[in-house]
């Protein structure tokens, strides 16, 4: 891992994600680059705005990310830290500079309560998931960094992982030693068919210079089956498998999002197949 790109919108949610970004960076040995894209003031009706000049609106950028820079150099003097700051939309912005600039890795904060769901709904971490193809690592609004010593991969076994998807999530648990847990929760009663046998099969072979254990749990609501989980088992990361996007489409809109309380600590590792 190289380069760690950390997009804010200078919020206090976005400076802990940020700061959880750092220490990741100096961790990995990667590069971090905060990011800042700045919104031209659009006129709505009789609403009277404030009129600023595209040199005002950078200018800023730059002194605000200057300041978090200086302040995250305070905490990691060897950190190799990088700005960028543009005018426009945040999403589309961040599209263009992982694809233009090979970035390993975003890492964004998310607001809100207790539920996972609640907060990812509509917020630009969930649309920076749906159209980059780089993983996203989710930074709940109160979760500090620590290393992550217990990851775990939430897999529906209804395809196969392929083994480049997987890469940046095999190169923490490399990197730091830590335990994975491979787990999936199924309804009771559901049947395992040839395609989830073939599925497993092929993911015990992604996995096997890993130290991995696996785990096959039942629960009539599948999203409670995968907090329980993560409770149970202590774990500092969760790693989801995105295809498309369906799997967490159903985490944040399905019939389960109302029941789902993920504890906010755990941060969320959303990688594509």
């Amino acid at each position: 891992m190289k380069k760690i790109l950390a997009p804010t919108d200078l919020s206090p949610t976005a400076d802990n994600a940020m700061n959880y970004a750092a220490a990741l960076a100096m961790d990995m040995n990667a590069a971090l680059v905060l990011m800042h894209c700045a919104h031209v003031p659009v006129a709505t009706g009789e609403t009277p705005i404030i009129m600023i000049t595209m040199d005002e609106l950078e200018k800023n950028c730059a002194d605000a990310l200057g300041e978090r820079k200086e302040a995250l150099l305070g905490k990691f003097p060897r950190l190799h830290i990088e700005t960028h700051c543009c005018v426009g939309f945040a999403v589309e912005e961040i599209k263009n500079y992982v694809t233009e600039n090979k970035v390993d890795l975003v890492v964004m904060g998310i607001t809100g309560g207790g539920k996972l769901a609640e907060v990812l709904i509509g917020s630009t971490a969930t649309s920076v998931m749906k159209h980059t193809e780089v993983p996203v690592l989710i930074i709940p609004g109160d979760a500090k960094y620590q290393t992550p010593m217990k990851v775990a991969l939430a897999c529906d076994l209804k395809k196969e992982v392929h083994a480049d998807g997987l890469n940046v999530m095999k190169e923490l648990v490399n990197h730091f030693h830590s335990q994975l847990e491979v787990f999936n929760v199924a309804k009771p009663h559901e049947q395992t068919g040839l395609d989830e046998a073939v599925a497993g099969i092929t993911l015990e072979t992604v996995l096997e210079d890993l130290d991995h254990t696996l785990h096959f749990n039942e629960d009539e609501d599948i999203l409670h089956g995968i907090e329980d989980f993560i409770n149970s088992h202590h774990i500092d990361m969760i790693t989801m498998v995105s295809r498309k996007h369906k799997a967490l489409d159903q985490l944040l809109h399905g019939s389960y999002t109302k029941k789902l309380a993920f504890h906010t600590h755990v941060p969320l590792l959303a990688i594509h197949e």
